[in-house]
């Protein structure tokens, strides 16, 4: 039997039962079911065996009692027997198209990332983050367009939305950062955009929903803002190379802060005299 072109992992901490299995039930309607599927549990020995109980037979579950929100990433990623791999939290829903555009895009570039589009919806959520109510239709907040310029300074391609490939990663000894509190898929998307390239298939694959409450909700504002000091401090120590259309993407993004540096001081120069005016 042959290896699979996918490797779907599902991290979940086994505390939200209803939509995990919608989050299954959503691979295994895939218009191409060239996948096999990965349920890593973040949790007790309890967790994992309502897990298994849960899912049935035909899918792997693996659990994990350490670390922090990449452990588990991590434990699929190993895992994983595909040439490539794909994630999904247990409140995100794949679309299904989710694995034939991530091989298209495979077949286009073989061992790049592959990036794809999601729409995000927001929801009302239990205690523990399981999604309760929808709170209006679903969007296109992120680009469908890639801009990794824009990447360095926010996220615009959630978890759902990626596939990378095993091999390339394996080699590079390239996994998920478990030191970093939050922000690990950002991390290593970017990382491993800028080690073997990334192929941008502008269809919606995914849909990514954003729960008012659950495990995000765990970690304060310092966290947000040291991770993000963290990944930017690895790519700094780095050369990195951009794709065709960066050297615009920079002096745009240049120029715009020389902008705003001049409001800023035509601004102050201004307050300034009428200050004087009044004295």
């Amino acid at each position: 039997m042959t290896d699979p072109f996918l490797s779907a992992v599902v991290r979940t901490k086994g505390d939200r039962p209803t939509s995990l299995m919608e989050a299954l039930g959503t691979l295994r309607t895939q218009a191409d079911d060239d996948l096999e599927v990965i349920v890593v549990v973040h949790g007790d020995t309890a967790a994992t065996n309502s897990t298994i109980e849960l899912v049935g037979p035909d899918v792997r579950v693996i659990s994990v009692s350490f670390g922090g929100r990449a452990a588990p990433l991590n434990a699929g990623l190993q895992a994983a027997t595909g040439r490539y791999v794909a994630f999904l939290d247990d409140d995100d829903l794949a679309m299904p198209n989710w694995v034939s555009v991530f091989r298209q895009g495979a077949e286009i570039q073989p061992g790049a990332v592959v990036r794809s589009v999601c729409l995000t919806q927001r929801w009302t959520g239990s205690e523990t983050g399981e999604p309760l109510n929808a709170l209006g239709d679903p969007q296109l907040e992120f680009p469908k367009e890639f801009d990794l310029v824009a990447h360095f300074h926010s996220n615009a391609t959630p978890i759902c939305c990626f596939a990378l490939p095993r091999a390339e990663l394996a080699n590079a000894a390239m996994t998920f950062d478990d030191d970093l509190p939050v922000l690990e898929d950002w991390d290593l998307f970017l990382r491993s955009v800028c080690a073997f390239g990334i192929e941008n298939i502008e269809q919606v694959t995914s849909l990514y929903r954003r729960v008012d409450r659950g495990n995000s909700f765990e970690h304060s504002d310092s966290d947000w803002t040291d991770a993000k000091a963290a990944v930017m401090a690895k790519l700094d120590e780095r050369s990195l190379q951009l794709p065709a259309g960066s050297a615009s993407a920079l002096a745009s993004a240049h120029q715009a802060r020389l902008d705003l540096s001049y409001q800023v001081v035509a601004a102050s120069t201004s307050t300034g005299r009428r200050w004087r005016r009044k004295g």
